[in-house]
């Protein structure tokens, strides 16, 4: 029996091969073949279509129902896995809770095994959920027109396709449904081993689909005919099939000719590096735009030149401020030098007068006048410089102004008295009236006396 195998996988549109819960696999010494398909609704699927399909092919004896030990032992593995998994790092907490749980996984599964008995070839195979198993002759050549000769084996009663399948159980040995198993002599013709979204195109497409089937000879060709089908009329579901020629050659071993079969964990790999390539990428496109906004990009000498002129720029400005600064320091001397010149001078006179008249009053009364005027004026302009409209400093300036009035009263006091002492002093009668008489009034008396 001459055999040649091509096996093919591929995920959901939209989501990759990390997210995907179907499964393939080949055992070429053991001649075992086996597809399952997690459910997604259970807890990690993916790990337990995956255990089913390596204890499948890895167990080379005949297929056996009853060995419930060997199923329990698939069980405690998934329950190490996924245990390893939930105690990851910075895993989430419900993830943790359902494991904690007890939350189950799910999957279906289909299995095919050839051996030699009695010196004839047999097959057999075993199916639960609505992953199939097709076989069609060699001699059957439209299976169309004749569907019925097509042999196929899964545990649904109808081949009406529904969200509910049947399904082994990560943590029961009570299963859904019942283990469908079929067996008979090997002949030519071609298996194929699918999961639910090609087997429910499969029987409604018949010929056509074995057409399009035949065309696949690399992942490439799988992948881009599955975009174009989901497109009319497949499913957008993950995908995975087993596509097993059988010729018979007359010789009495079993032989492989052609074995095309995807690695599912190479492709994750390749997934993982192109992710990582891919974030790089934007990082390095977010960098650029950050750095260089809608503007070309400049040579280093260019910028050089640019930060050069800049400087000398900055420099220009620095030592035009500090010529403007040197003027106005100078300007400031100046005024400073003529104020003390004046008041050189108005000290020199002082000085000079004081020895020989002893500052007669009416010299006495100018100064303190205007010492008092000056000292008032700078005082109230200092004072409307510093106030910013509050009650307080109005108090001030008012207590000040009241200063300065009562300071005038009593400098007009003192004139008074002084009067009056010189008159007294020339022999003049006081008037009763200390303020002086009216124009219209005859001082005749007062000048006769002078």
């Amino acid at each position: 029996m001459e055999i040649s195998v091509k096996g093919f996988i591929y995920h959901k549109s939209a989501e990759g091969f990390a997210d995907c819960f179907d499964r393939l696999g080949v055992n070429k010494k053991a001649n075992k073949f086996a597809v399952s398909d997690g459910v997604s609704k259970s807890f990690f699927p993916d790990v337990w279509a995956e255990l089913l399909i390596e204890f499948f092919l890895q167990n080379e004896g005949r297929i056996n129902l009853t060995d419930t030990e060997s199923y329990k032992s698939i069980q405690k593995e998934w329950v190490k896995r996924v245990g390893e998994i939930v105690n990851r790092p910075n895993q989430k907490y419900f993830v943790r809770n359902f494991f904690l749980q007890g939350r189950p996984a799910a999957a279906t599964f289909v299995g095919l095994h050839f051996f030699k008995e009695n010196n004839n070839f047999k097959w057999e195979a075993i199916a639960l959920g609505d992953s199939f198993l097709f076989y069609v002759p060699e001699d059957l050549k439209n299976i169309t027109a004749d569907f019925e000769k097509v042999v196929y084996l899964s545990s649904k009663k109808d081949l009406k396709f529904n969200n509910f399948p049947d399904f082994f159980d990560s943590r029961s040995v009570i299963h859904k449904g019942k283990i469908k198993q079929k067996r008979n002599d090997l002949k030519g013709g071609t298996f194929y081993l699918m999961t639910d979204a090609l087997a429910e195109w499969f029987i409604s497409e018949k010929q056509e689909a074995i057409d399009i089937i035949s065309e696949w000879n690399t992942q490439a060709d799988f992948e881009e005919s599955i975009t174009k089908l989901r497109k009319i009329n497949l499913y957008n579901d993950d995908a995975a099939i087993l596509v097993i020629p059988i010729k018979e050659d007359n010789i009495p071993e079993i032989t492989y000719k052609d074995f095309i079969i995807t690695n599912f964990n190479e492709l994750l790999e390749l997934e993982k590096i192109e992710k990582q390539k891919s974030e790089n990428q934007n990082v390095e496109v977010k960098n650029t735009e950050n750095n260089s906004p809608d503007q070309p990009v400049i040579e280093e000498k260019k910028i050089d030149n640019i930060s050069k002129d800049i400087i000398e720029i900055k420099d220009n400005k620095k030592n035009e401020q500090s010529q403007t600064s040197d003027v106005s320091d100078e300007e400031t001397k100046n005024k400073n030098e003529n104020r003390k010149r004046e008041k050189g001078k108005l000290g020199f006179w002082e000085k000079l007068v004081h020895p020989f008249f002893q500052y007669p009053f009416w010299i006495y009364r100018e100064i303190d006048e205007r010492n008092i005027n000056n000292e008032l004026s700078t005082t109230l302009e200092e004072d409307k410089k510093n106030i910013k409209d509050t009650t307080d400093d109005t108090e001030k300036i008012e207590s000040k102004e009241k200063h300065s009035a009562s300071t005038e009263e009593k400098e007009n006091e003192k004139i008074i008295n002084r009067k009056k002492r010189k008159r007294i002093r020339s022999g003049e009668k006081e008037n009763k009236k200390d303020s002086p008489t009216p124009p219209d009034e005859d001082i005749s008396s007062i000048t006769d006396k002078f």
